[in-house]
């Protein structure tokens, strides 16, 4: 019998880009988003069932929350690929499993890293005042407390989560693993 290939909910994906793109779903859509939602439309893109099998293009904005992807498909359409994205659900955490296997500040170390590898690949550098202002925004959406009960400063950020002194960051390889 052959496997059947793992797909994914919409919102997985959507998600994913929210957290990748650094958007705050409240000011919108991201273009990312609207592009995937029209190759689907358009059929440029297979919409699929939760059993993997391709259904019809969704017709309201409300089937398109019951779609679902194969990662490898979205990853080859143009927008992803302007966007510098890739979509491996396999290997994703949400934040507050991050916040549950690594502590707050192996969570902020874990998207430290996320942003770094963004900036890293479009060739911009990031300096390390910005990186905390983002990384603060990032536990302030996501409800990362630090050991006092708050979201941390964004200079307690800077120096006791970017800074190369405070021990190892969580390796990003180990996530998603068992």
């Amino acid at each position: 019998m052959k496997e059947v290939p793992k797909v994914y909910s919409w919102g997985d994906f959507v998600a994913f880009v929210n957290r990748n793109g650094n958007h705050d779903p409240a000011l919108g859509s991201h273009p990312v988003v609207d592009a995937i939602a029209g190759d689907l439309l358009e059929q440029r893109l297979i919409r699929r069932d939760a059993s993997a099998r391709p259904v019809g293009p969704w017709k309201l904005p409300s089937e398109l929350s019951k779609s679902y992807l194969l990662p490898a498909e979205v990853n080859a359409r143009p927008a992803m690929k302007n966007w510098l994205l890739e979509w491996d659900p396999v290997h994703q955490l949400t934040p507050a499993e991050e916040l549950a296997a690594y502590g707050w500040k192996g969570a902020l170390q874990l998207e430290e890293k996320r942003i770094r590898a963004s900036f890293k690949a479009t060739g911009l550098r990031l300096p390390n005042t910005t990186l905390a202002a983002r990384l603060w925004d990032y536990a302030k959406t996501n409800g990362i407390q630090a050991d006092r009960g708050r979201v941390p400063s964004v200079e307690y950020i800077r120096n006791h989560v970017i800074s190369g002194f405070n021990g190892k960051n969580p390796s990003t390889k180990t996530v998603g693993k068992s």
